[in-house]
């Protein structure tokens, strides 16, 4: 008894323009593992339209929800979103620091910057000024570069300096969407949400779980957008979203080859699988390939925007719902154009997320999180649940 009154009982949904997924999780007050998963869920999302789409969405928070709280032991806790495009958006941002004598760096100098930073309005310190009511759920300092460079551990260094800059992610959200999200959660939970981004998720998952991918541009393809974000040394330097999804790959092959949804979703998982009849896929082979063709050129557009700055690393990465992997994969290894944007003469290697964390999940303790794109997801949570 003693030992269940030491447990925190949290919800954890994972909103993406794909598929909403729900964990009720206990933690070890303490551990940011999480002790037990108590219930995971995943439901993907079929509608085309934005509106009907973001509807469905709000109908499987509500669902999901219902279900965790039925299944849970105790009283939820806290209750966590992780979202991501369309519903949010991720932006780098630098904040400047100088004064005319030297001085050295503190906690307190830095908190100063940030609340100097933060009191201007968006129009003024980000790219956000195009929208209108939007909702700034997150504001993460990802490093800190001390006279122009990065620093791991900034508050030991003890000479006097004369700058420093701080690396921050912003993340926003419309507020009729943040609204609408949260009054769903609250309706059935009785208390807010915590709301965190995706970009954050996708960032700690190279940086924690895949160490030796310093170097990596990282594809994390939804329903509607597909997020591009470029890591140098461990460090988020570029943020691209391009709105082409799996909804738009499915669209095309329903339309070109007559099928359902569901048909279509079965061809892309067994078109690398040898399931097929020979003569089927090859009258199929084009119009996969043009279907392809949609989604890579608009990444295309982004690479080639991000290769001017810099060339990209040969490791990339990608995050994608499970029919389509295989499918994704294959095609991206038979392009020949993406060397062009690649600092060296050897081919991409490219690496599956989730794959990768079925094996990794083990040996990090996670091996019980049955929902592998939750992993990293969860381990993030524990780390906000217990940070004070």
């Amino acid at each position: 008894m003693k030992k269940n009154q030491q447990l925190h009982t949290s919800v954890v949904f994972d909103i993406d323009s794909a598929s909403v997924a729900v964990s009720l999780l206990s933690y070890q007050r303490g551990n940011t593992i999480p002790e037990h998963e108590i219930f995971t869920k995943r439901v993907i999302l079929e509608q085309f339209n934005i509106e009907d789409f973001f509807a469905e969405t709000l109908r499987a928070i509500d669902k999901l929800g219902m279900e965790a709280i039925q299944k849970s032991p105790s009283p939820v806790e806290s209750i966590y979103v992780v979202v991501g495009a369309p519903w949010a958006t991720s932006q780098k941002k630098v904040v400047h620091y100088e004064r005319i004598h030297d001085f050295i760096l503190t906690p307190e100098i830095v908190e100063e910057a940030l609340a100097k930073e933060d009191s201007d309005s968006l129009s003024r310190n980000l790219d956000f000024h195009n929208f209108e009511n939007l909702q700034v759920f997150e504001r993460v300092t990802t490093n800190i570069h001390v006279q122009g460079y990065p620093s791991l551990h900034p508050y030991e260094v003890k000479t006097k300096i004369k700058n420093f800059d701080v690396h921050r992610l912003i993340s926003v959200i419309s507020s009729p969407s943040y609204q609408a999200i949260t009054d769903t959660i609250e309706r059935v939970f009785q208390q807010e949400p915590t709301f965190v981004s995706n970009t954050l998720i996708s960032w700690v998952t190279i940086q924690k779980y895949f160490p030796h991918l310093q170097d990596t541009l990282t594809l994390d393809i939804g329903g509607t957008n597909t997020q591009v974000y470029l890591i140098e040394q461990d460090h988020l330097k570029e943020i691209a979203v391009f709105p082409v999804g799996v909804s738009h790959i499915l669209q095309e092959l329903t339309e070109r080859l007559s099928v359902g949804k569901q048909e279509a979703r079965s061809l892309l998982r067994l078109y690398t699988q040898s399931a097929l009849e020979p003569e089927y896929k090859r009258k199929i082979s084009k119009v996969m390939k043009e279907v392809f063709t949609i989604w890579y050129q608009k990444l295309f557009e982004v690479t080639d925007q991000l290769s001017k700055k810099k060339l990209l690393p040969s490791a990339w990465t990608f995050i994608a719902p499970r029919d389509i992997e295989s499918w994704l994969s294959f095609h991206l290894l038979q392009e020949d154009g993406l060397s062009t944007h690649i600092k060296t003469r050897s081919s991409v290697e490219l690496i599956n997320i989730s794959s990768s964390l079925n094996s990794i999940s083990k040996e990090k303790g996670f091996d019980h999180i049955q929902d592998p794109e939750m992993v990293p997801v969860v381990d993030v949570i524990g780390t906000y649940i217990f940070k004070d």
